[in-house]
This record gives structure tokens, sequence and C-alpha cells, in this order.
């Protein structure tokens, strides 16, 4: 059977933009779709990306139905466990931990980590996380998670030379 996508959606050239600026898994999804528009069958895109069939229709329905919004959302409060934090609760949240522990009166850390982030939702929330309860959330409300990294000073010139010349004296013993 084969499938097309709805072309009135989104042109080609604006598939292909929105590809560039979507995630690794975003990117495959648009990808097949762009496929499907060029007129590629779907059992060729399945061996070609090792995606299986199903899934290559399941995207094709999405994207008809909804265009991108419909094929790239993510639907996580569907299964599992419902989330510790309401959606307004992790808003606030996020707004929060763009400023520093710091800036907002909470301790003196200069940068958040998973474990001050469990520990402000206790505090202000009566909800108990894990740090890896944390950093899951984190990456399903699309907030991105670094670990600080340290800036050196600027060495003194000066300093550094007389050092490289008292190391160079040490080596003549």
């Amino acid at each position: 059977m084969r499938k097309y996508v709805n072309k009135e959606q989104y042109t080609l050239g604006e598939l292909k933009e929105a590809k560039r600026k979507a995630n690794h898994e975003e990117k495959s999804k648009i990808q097949i779709i762009i496929l499907i528009y060029k007129g590629k069958r779907v059992a060729e895109i399945s061996k070609y990306m090792g995606i299986s069939e199903v899934t290559i229709y399941e995207y094709i329905d999405k994207y008809n139905a909804g265009g991108l919004v419909g094929l790239l959302k993510v639907r996580y409060n569907e299964r599992g466990r419902k989330t510790k934090l309401s959606k307004e609760e992790v808003e606030e949240l996020k707004e929060i931990i763009k400023k520093s522990p710091q800036e907002i009166g909470y301790g003196e850390s200069t940068n958040w980590s998973t474990l001050s982030i469990a520990d402000y939702i206790k505090h202000y929330y009566n909800v108990e996380m894990t740090r890896s309860g944390v950093r899951e959330m984190l990456v399903r409300n699309r907030m991105s998670y670094t670990r600080p990294t340290y800036v050196l000073a600027k060495a003194d010139a000066k300093n550094q030379e007389i050092f490289k010349s008292e190391v160079e004296e040490l080596k003549k013993l």
C-alpha cells in the first residue's frame, strides 16, 4: 500500500529547515517525511533507515493529521507513572533555575546541581526526588543539563617565566 504525505502543510524547504533545527530523534522522523514527500516507498525507507514499516506508517499518519507538531509531539504523561510535579510547578521551576541559587537567596552556590535542585523541590514543593529523577525531569522538559566547569584565572606571565627557569635549574641537578 502506497502512503502519501499532505504536501499542502509544509514545503520541502520548510521541512528541511525544521530538520536542521531538530534534535536527533526528531531529525529521523522529519527525514522519513521528506523521503515520502520525494516519492520514496515505505519499504525502501524502512530498509534504508532500519525502522519498521509500521512505525513509518505511524509517522506518516501523525504528520498528515497534525503536521510537524503532530509528528514531533512527545507524550510522556500518557504512559507510566504520573509526574511528581504538576505542569505549573515545572514551569515555575524552569524560571527559577534560570537564575543561580545565589540570586534567588537559596544558598551560596553559583550553579545548580541535580542535588541542589532536588533539595529545592523538597523544600518548596514538599516532593522528594532523586538526582537521577531530577535529571530525567530536566530532559523530559527539554532543559539541558551540564555540569559546571572551572575557568582558571589568567596566570601572570612574569611569574610563569620565573617558574619555568626554576624548573629548568632543578632538572640540571
